[in-house]
């Protein structure tokens, strides 16, 4: 009896069967073979029906396994990659990571043809495209473009980074298409892009003045660096290695980073001078592969000063003598030299034969300029000595506000004013002036409670901001009549603010005069006591 049969599959795109009908004789067979075409990986399952004659029928399932060729990226192949813009002397290479499936191994090449297009920054434009076909031994896009690695096998599941690199003549932009080709598979396009620029930036400022400043003071100032180009750049900023064992505290923030174009970055300068005078540092900036570009801050430095007419004393002090002996030294030698520009050889000679050697009495300093230069050599050296306290903390904190007053509190010569004898029940009085050398309003307090039952009195307290140059009168007054009779000894105190303090040390001798009547006979004599006066320093008047 012979059987007529039909078979049909739900997917005919996926599976092919040959024959789709047929009748089989008696005890006899039909081969049927079933094709499986598959248009991606993975598990394709179908149903197949078989009709026997008109009545009989009968179904089996289908399943096949696409192992078929296929890569799997990190970064999409299509529209294009755009490598964007980028610095002339840089090559730029993105990269992705093609996968395969796991089931087979791959092999994949890159080959290309482009569709180059180059556009100058004057807006002309080439005549015509042009199309070429790619040679693996020229970089790709006759000059601009090129891939690594060109070819190569990845096993199922494994990935292989691959790297695009631009690097195109200055000012110019260009286009190109990449094949990757996958060995059974298909082939994917790359569109690929970049254009060379220069870097460039501005600064708003390059050079800082600081103007006129507390030298202990932590100050601040500020930078703004701007990217004016199309390509991101890193940059880099530090204090010039040859400055760096000068005294003070100099610190930027932040030293690094990378600014987009169009972006900004404000640069924070936070600096402390640590000595008076003139100071100047220069940080140096550093833009990707340009030459590194100075910033610079300059300006003065002060400290709050008074000065006093009245003599040192530095007797028995051996760090003060040396000091003073320094100065005028050096003062000599300066005044020499200036002597020496300024004068002919025949008016020297007659001035020399005119020289009167005039040397103060020993351990005492009666000159002011002398006193003011003295005052800011040992404030510098105590600045000096305090420095790695200052920057120990760096760059994670500043010095605070009690370390750097500290820089001024240092120990200064006393000022003298002995009022010499002064008769019992009399009052002695001086006029002192004091002058602020300085260049910025100076305040000052005398500490009066310091002359609290000494007999010695002064006509103010506190002065509140005395201009640059000006002086101010100080009355001091000893009245004898409620003292014993001796020596007074008193020191007076004058602190400035946010400056050192100075002391001027008052003395008096209270005389209280006696009459004696002695003799023989007739003759008689007159003895008083005590039978000399003596004398004491009184005001320089300069």
């Amino acid at each position: 009896m012979h059987i007529m049969l039909v078979l049909q599959v739900c997917k005919p795109h996926c599976y092919i069967i040959e024959p789709r009908k047929g009748v089989i004789p008696t005890r006899g067979k039909i081969p049927v073979t079933i094709t499986a075409t598959l248009d991606d990986t993975g598990l394709v399952a179908d149903t197949v029906q078989l009709f026997i004659g008109n009545s009989l029928w009968t179904t089996f399932m289908l399943v096949a396994v696409g192992t078929g060729t296929k890569i799997v990226t990190d970064k999409p192949f299509v529209p294009e990659l755009s490598l964007g813009c980028q610095f002339r002397y840089e090559h730029y290479s993105p990269k992705f990571k093609p996968q395969p499936p796991k089931e087979k191994r791959t092999s994949l090449g890159y080959s290309a043809f482009q569709m180059r297009r180059f556009k100058i920054r004057n807006g002309e434009e080439p005549a015509t495209a042009l199309r070429e076909s790619w040679d693996p031994a020229q970089p790709l896009g006759a000059e601009a473009f090129s891939i690594l690695p060109q070819s190569g096998v990845l096993q199922p599941g494994e990935r292989q980074q691959v790297s695009f690199t631009f690097s195109g003549h200055l000012n110019t932009t260009a286009s190109v298409t990449a094949l990757c080709h996958v060995e059974g598979g298909p082939t994917y396009e790359v569109g690929l892009t970049g254009e060379a620029s220069y870097l460039s930036y501005s600064l708003s400022q390059r050079e800082i003045n600081c103007g006129f400043q507390m030298f202990n003071n932590l100050h601040h100032s500020t930078v703004t660096l701007a990217n004016t180009g199309k390509i991101e750049f890193k940059w880099m900023l530090n204090l010039s290695i040859a400055e760096q064992h000068l005294p003070g505290v100099f610190v930027v923030n932040p030293t690094i980073g990378s600014i987009a174009p169009g972006g900004k970055q404000v640069l924070k300068f936070f600096y402390m001078p640590g000595v008076p005078g003139a100071f100047s540092r220069t940080f140096q900036l550093k833009v990707g592969g340009l030459d590194p570009e100075n910033i610079c801050l300059k300006g003065e430095t002060f400290f709050p000063m008074i000065s006093v007419n009245l003599p040192w004393n530095i007797e028995g002090n051996e760090k003060y003598e040396q000091l003073i002996k320094h100065l005028q030294q050096y003062s000599q030698r300066k005044k020499s030299v200036e002597q020496k520009k300024t004068q002919t050889p025949r008016t020297q000679i007659l001035k020399m034969e005119n020289v009167k050697p005039c040397v103060p009495d020993s351990g005492i300093v009666p000159n002011t300029q002398l006193q003011i230069k003295m005052v800011t050599m040992l404030i510098e050296e105590a600045a000096l000595e305090l420095q790695e306290m200052l920057i120990s903390h760096l760059p994670n904190s500043f010095p605070d506000k009690e370390l750097c007053q500290s820089l001024v509190k240092v120990e200064l010569p006393e000022y003298v004013l002995d009022m010499g004898t002064v008769r019992k029940g009399y009052t002695e009085r001086r006029t002192l002036m004091i002058t602020n050398p300085g260049r910025m309003p100076v305040s000052f307090q005398v500490d009066v409670s310091a002359l609290q039952g000494t007999g010695f009195r002064v006509n103010l307290d506190q002065i509140q901001s005395l201009p640059h140059r000006h002086t101010i009168m100080l009355e001091v007054c000893f009245e004898s009549a409620h003292r014993a009779r001796g020596d007074v000894d008193v020191l007076l105190p004058i602190e400035v603010a946010k400056g050192p303090t100075y002391n001027i040390r008052l003395r008096a001798t209270v005389l209280e005069l006696s009459l004696h009547l002695s003799g023989q006979g007739l003759e008689a004599r007159l003895e008083f006591s005590p039978p000399a006066l003596k004398m004491g320093w009184t005001p320089q008047w300069r």
